[in-house]
């Protein structure tokens, strides 16, 4: 018996949904619904062109993953643009706030590459990992280490990277290195 339109839809949905539980991290739970349902139209539109019906919820994880991997680099990639963009001061050049103090982007940047550049290569992987929204447990994964690892790891290397971006701007405030 040939399932109707409607019955590979839902089907669809579910595969995609108890796919998809397995990921923790905020932007997946926030984005299910959508991942769901364009997974299950992408699944619609496949189904009529495969030989193997069988293969149907492999396929459909196979899209719910796809799915979810644009939504992780297109939140990642606005974050970003958002990121480099900063705030706009009262001189309308982009600033972060770091100790109280409004530092220039175009200051701050180059640091900022400098410490991470400064970092363990596994650490800068990690945080660049979870910047883009893959959770602990997949991270951990990844790279072969425990979760509580990561964690660590992670926690370290952020405290080394703000530690020295204040220190600069510290030695800079002291030295005038930049209007604020």
């Amino acid at each position: 018996m040939t399932p109707t339109t409607e019955q590979l839809c839902r089907l669809a949905q579910d595969y995609a949904q108890r796919f998809l539980r397995r990921f923790e991290d905020p932007l997946t739970r926030a984005s299910e619904d959508d991942i769901v349902q364009d997974s299950a139209i992408a699944a619609w539109q496949w189904v009529s062109s495969v030989r193997e019906p069988r293969r149907f919820e492999a396929a459909v994880r196979t899209i719910a993953r796809r799915k979810r991997c644009r939504a992780l680099r297109e939140h990642h990639r606005r974050r970003s643009e958002e990121w480099v963009a900063g705030r706009s001061g009262s001189d309308g050049v982009g600033s972060f706030d770091v100790e109280g103090r409004q530092v220039p982007r175009d200051w701050l940047l180059p640091r900022l590459a400098r410490s991470l550049g400064r970092l363990r290569s596994l650490d800068r992987c990690l945080l660049m990992a979870l910047q883009e929204g893959f959770s602990g447990s997949e991270v951990a994964d990844r790279y072969g280490l425990s979760e509580d690892n990561v964690k660590v790891r992670a926690h370290r290397a952020r405290q080394r990277v703000r530690l020295e971006i204040e220190e600069a701007v510290r030695v800079a405030r002291c030295l005038g290195g930049f209007d604020g």
